[in-house]
């Protein structure tokens, strides 16, 4: 009997160990003030829709004041919002706020109201004038992959890498290559503010986090965003995205028309090369040969013949067996050079 109640207890206990976290983000009114009609923090934003939001008022300095007949939403590309919590100043004594033509949640005591769900955004109409001492949004710790099946990701605490996912840092770019550095497969302990580049099939990957106090690795050329733009005249800034609209081959690709600028969100990652070694690189192409990146330089092509039989690569990325019969074109070789096959 003793037996099956240590099984049912340790069955309990893993059980909550593995249950995803959530993390709350606190706007503050007394210190997240913007005279813009949109506020943002660590990946969560809060905008206005239609009539008027005041996130740096003058009259009430330690509240966000919020008018009546005001349209607002709050959303999220960092995991989906569980619940949003707006905490009344003394100027409100009600609450006034919908969604869905519903009045959400007010606490006992009146001194907050809630919302509860499950969204990535949630519009929210302010029925009469609010004004509220912070807005503190709380969402679910989880990884969404794309069908693409590539992603970036950091996270500001340790934590264990979900089943389905494996992650790498970026140690070098070498003869014309990006080059791994450490991976992490899954069940691994991930340290904190650690940028990653992910694979895995498409879905939302649940994680826990952890007080694990590992220095994050290096060498490593990817960073962390915090959804602010970062820039250098020195160095090439790269994100994950496909290289156009209508050219959907997926790799590291510049973020500005220049490369020396990135503005991407909270939670995500990018790489930073020194301008010398990245030689002009546009892009770096994704592929299932070598360690599964290759570099797409974008540099003007340059004549010269491969050896017979060698890997070359079109300008998407497929790979060919170099030969006599090979079609014209523009070709790229495993070192990194741009040749054109007449």
């Amino acid at each position: 009997m003793k037996t099956k109640y240590l099984l049912l207890f340790i069955l309990l206990i893993c059980s909550l160990t593995s249950k995803a976290e959530n993390k709350i983000v606190t706007f503050d009114a007394s210190v997240d003030r913007t005279d813009e009609k949109t506020l943002s923090k660590e990946g969560i934003t809060i905008s206005l829709v239609r009539g008027g939001i005041d996130f740096n008022n003058n009259t009430y300095k330690q509240n966000y004041r919020i008018s009546s007949g005001a349209e607002f939403r709050i959303s999220s590309k960092i995991g989906n919002i569980k619940r949003v919590k707006f905490i009344l100043s003394k100027e409100n004594d009600y609450s006034r706020i919908t969604v869905d033509n519903k009045a959400i949640t007010l606490s006992s005591k009146k001194d907050y109201a809630e919302w509860t769900g499950d969204l990535t955004q949630i519009t929210f109409y302010s029925s009469d004038t609010n004004h509220f001492s912070s807005i503190a949004v709380t969402y679910d710790r989880s990884i969404t992959m794309s069908s693409s099946t590539y992603a970036t990701f950091w996270c500001e605490r340790a934590y264990t890498m979900p089943t389905g996912l494996t992650g790498y840092t970026i140690s070098d770019v070498t003869n014309g290559k990006v080059v791994y550095g450490m991976t992490y497969e899954a069940g691994s302990m991930v340290p904190a503010k650690t940028p990653l580049l992910l694979r895995g099939n498409a879905g939302t990957y649940a994680y826990t986090t952890s007080d694990d106090a590992t220095d994050a690795p290096t060498p490593n050329l990817l960073q962390c965003a915090t959804g602010t733009e970062v820039s250098s005249k020195d160095t090439y800034y790269y994100k994950v995205s496909y290289r156009n609209s209508t050219d959907k081959t997926i790799g590291f690709f510049w973020d500005a028309k220049d490369g020396y600028s990135i503005n991407i969100d909270y939670g995500k990652a990018f790489m930073a090369v020194p301008a010398p070694v990245a030689a002009g690189a546009k892009g770096f192409v994704f592929d299932n040969i070598a360690n599964g990146i290759d570099m797409m330089p974008m540099d003007d092509a340059m004549d010269g013949q491969p050896k017979a039989g060698e890997w070359i690569y079109d300008t998407n990325g497929r790979a060919y067996r170099y030969s006599s019969s090979i079609d014209k074109g523009i070709y790229i070789t495993k070192g990194g050079r741009k040749i054109v096959i007449h």
